[in-house]
């Protein structure tokens, strides 16, 4: 997407996805009670959520431009093929080099992995609110009892299996939806407030009546995914009224940023972690004060912001937001010279 076309509102919630990821994966290094696990709970689904919007409005563009339902399939299964394709080889290298991370290999499933399926399986969801909210009721009904029936399947296993996270992609989708054919309704700043208060008393009333334990696993359950959703939403609103209607952009311009080139900052802090864990080991630190977790999170955040103001002159070139532009563009094309069909 061109820095003309962007929406500055879904970046900037890209980018606090971001920062929350970090957070969490500080945990590697030396993590802060309550601060690190609480990003750790929050940081997937909130960018998966991001994705699925994204994914939405990238389907609405290509109506725009004219393409039909067979064309969109083909390109949303490109970019599906080939973000799966090259997070599948981070997994695959985690896995050897650092098995206590990546124990489980070429079975693990990444936020990436999943919102490729996302891709795929969204596309035939595109538009169909009612279907979204039964495939997301399904889905979050089906995880307990697959994992009652196989305790090893591969959809809920893995750091983050399919089941559920992928219901977190389709509610990406249904907001996008909404906000996409309700315009006339959400330009107004304050039925957006209202609606954003409504959604932050649901997430409360929510929290309070759920009995579940706050882990990983809680995510799959429905009061926690309407917990999460709901706070997800209040961010987006609060983003396109301080933002998209307010133009308070300047406040937010780091989150913008790290928004920008989200996938590519995924993997370069990560690296960035896993490299900063292993050089203390080997200087066998036998205490890691407290300080260094939101020192190395400046550090981070500040390093991306001037990665993705260098890199923006360049179009963000080898990045994996470009290769999977340029690389979706380069398959189409391929594809279409193999089963004879014209490309727009």
């Amino acid at each position: 997407m061109s820095p003309q076309n962007r929406i500055s509102s879904i970046d900037i919630a890209r980018g606090i996805a971001i920062v929350l990821m970090i957070e969490a994966h500080l945990r590697f290094v030396i993590s802060i009670d309550g601060i690190t696990s609480y990003s750790n709970f929050f940081a997937a689904p909130f960018f998966t959520i991001v994705a699925g919007i994204g994914f939405q409005m990238f389907l609405s563009s290509r109506e725009r431009k004219g393409l039909n339902r067979k064309e969109q399939f083909s390109e949303a299964l490109s970019r599906a093929s080939i973000l799966f394709g090259i997070t599948l080889l981070p997994s695959l290298i985690g896995g050897y080099f650092f098995p206590s991370i990546f124990p489980e290999g070429i079975a693990i499933w990444s936020v990436f992995q999943v919102i490729a399926i996302g891709y795929i399986i969204g596309f035939t969801l595109s538009g169909l609110y009612f279907a979204q909210i039964a495939s997301i009721f399904i889905i979050i009904i089906a995880t307990p009892i697959i994992n009652m029936m196989d305790s090893n399947s591969i959809l809920t296993n893995g750091i983050f299996p399919v089941f559920p996270f992928i219901a977190y992609f389709f509610a990406g989708q249904l907001i996008s939806g909404f906000y996409l054919n309700h315009k006339l309704i959400m330009k107004d700043s304050r039925v957006l407030t209202l609606f954003a208060a409504i959604l932050a008393v649901f997430a409360s009333l929510s929290i309070l009546l759920s009995q579940i334990e706050f882990d990983k696993v809680s995510r799959g359950t429905i009061s926690y995914f309407i917990t999460i959703t709901s706070i997800q939403c209040i961010i987006i609103i609060s983003m396109i009224i301080l933002v998209d209607r307010m133009k308070f952009k300047r406040i937010f311009a780091v989150f913008d940023r790290l928004g920008r080139i989200a996938f590519s900052a995924y993997y370069i802090h990560f690296v960035f972690i896993l490299a900063t864990a292993w050089i203390l080991s080997q200087l066998s630190i036998s205490m890691i004060p407290l300080w260094m977790n939101p020192a190395l999170l400046l550090i981070l955040i500040s390093l991306l912001v001037i990665i993705e103001k260098l890199w923006r002159r360049h179009n963000y070139f080898l990045g994996l937001e470009w290769i999977l532009r340029t690389g979706s563009v380069a398959l189409l094309r391929f594809t279409h010279q193999i089963i004879g069909t014209k490309e727009k």
